[in-house]
């Protein structure tokens, strides 16, 4: 805000140059109108900071917020990988398990088979 000294000096030295009084006085009104009208006060500044503010912090809660679902969809998918994987792995733990029985009871066989073919070639 202008300062009224300020507007004072100034109409003064409108009047002072040879300007009338009551334009002088207009003139230097309308200046001063003009320039409070334009011209940001510490309170406005300090209002328009705080709602900056606020709308920051309230776009960033939502970032948040958005960031958080996100997270929590990647867990549950990864969840649901780890469980197929784990599935898979103990499907194959199965598999591997029949064939070593598998293998394990065709080597009794051909041994049982060769101590057969050795007790006759004696």
């Amino acid at each position: 805000m202008a300062s009224a000294k300020k507007i004072l000096e100034y109409e003064r030295e409108l009047k002072n140059s040879g300007v009338t009084d009551k334009q002088a006085e207009v003139h230097a009104q309308k200046l001063a109108d003009i320039i409070e009208s334009t011209l940001v006060t510490k309170n406005h500044f300090d209002q328009r900071l705080k709602e900056f503010e606020i709308e920051i912090n309230f776009k960033f809660t939502g970032l948040e917020n958005r960031m958080d679902r996100m997270d929590s969809k990647f867990s549950d998918r990864l969840d649901r990988i780890d469980s197929k994987v784990e599935m898979r792995i103990t499907q194959m733990e199965g598999s591997i398990y029949k064939f070593l029985i598998t293998v394990m009871m065709a080597m009794m066989a051909v041994s049982g088979a060769m101590q057969t073919i050795f007790h006759y070639w004696r």
